[in-house]
């Protein structure tokens, strides 16, 4: 369990998670290389998933296209 999920009972209030909908907190670190040939994964904008400050703030920005290249 990370850092993060083991301290989830204090961060929630702060950032006002709702606690009782099933939200959790966790940690990962991806490591390897992919095999073959890849790309960038569809993926909602960035806008529509980001929080600004406290759950459910919706960022003042939006994005129109991805930051990165389609033909990775």
């Amino acid at each position: 369990m990370g850092s993060l999920a083991r301290h989830q009972a204090e961060i929630f209030p702060r950032l006002g998670v709702p606690a009782d909908e099933g939200w959790m907190l966790a940690s990962i670190v991806a490591l390897g290389y992919p095999t073959g040939r890849w790309a960038v994964a569809p993926r909602k904008p960035a806008h529509e998933v980001t929080f600004v400050e406290r759950f459910g703030q919706r960022p003042a920005w939006t994005l129109s296209k991805p930051l990165w290249p389609n033909d990775v």
